[in-house]
């Protein structure tokens, strides 16, 4: 499965061990707990996107206006890029927009798709915790943003890196205003590109 997310990578990524702040499959777990599916105390989040744009959007979507140092904005020196997964197991995703999955698991559709953090993850805690027994390493849901595009979480099994070894690393790319991705979403969205500074 084809996983897109955003992220701040060093160019020397390959040579990094995914616990520096710089790797592609990095987790800021002392800076998660505002999610929806996160319980920090119990395992490192990754949330990404089935699509490139879908990616681009769920990381810039709360703004009306893109300007380029939101895009752009490098990080400590490192490029803000698009980073590509890939997920060998599909399986291990539970599908929140699948009915069978909600009956199952005893859930409404209004459970998924709520801005209610505390009941989220404490869905997600739960999940967790019954791990061991299904097999369950995240979730999928519909963007808030856009119904079309996916998203999903992925959980550690714990909190010592590293978090994600069944994830691979396929590709890198920094963020440009033209980065089709880029493009696309705004479009889609919509919001306005807009070059130069904040205004």
């Amino acid at each position: 499965m084809r996983l897109y997310r955003v992220a701040w990578v060093s160019a020397e990524w390959p040579a990094l061990s995914p616990d520096n702040p710089f790797h592609p499959l990095h987790m800021p777990i002392d800076r998660q707990g505002a999610g929806r599916f996160d319980n920090p105390h119990r395992y490192a989040a990754l949330y990404a996107a089935t699509s490139a744009q879908a990616a681009i959007g769920e990381s810039l979507g709360n703004s009306a206006v893109w300007v380029e140092v939101a895009v752009t904005r490098p990080k400590e020196g490192h490029p803000h890029c698009l980073v590509t997964l890939d997920l060998a197991d599909d399986q291990v995703l539970r599908d929140l927009d699948d009915p069978q999955v909600l009956v199952e698991l005893g859930l409404r559709a209004s459970d998924a798709v709520r801005r209610n953090r505390d009941h989220t993850q404490e869905i997600a805690q739960s999940l967790w915790l019954d791990m061991p027994r299904t097999g369950t390493r995240g979730l999928r849901w519909r963007s808030y943003w856009r119904p079309e595009w996916e998203v999903v979480v992925i959980w550690s099994d714990n909190l010592e890196p590293p978090w994600f070894p069944f994830l691979d690393v396929v590709g890198v790319e920094e963020l440009t205003m033209e980065h089709p991705a880029v493009v696309l979403a705004a479009d889609v969205l919509p919001r306005e590109l807009r070059s130069g500074p904040r205004r």
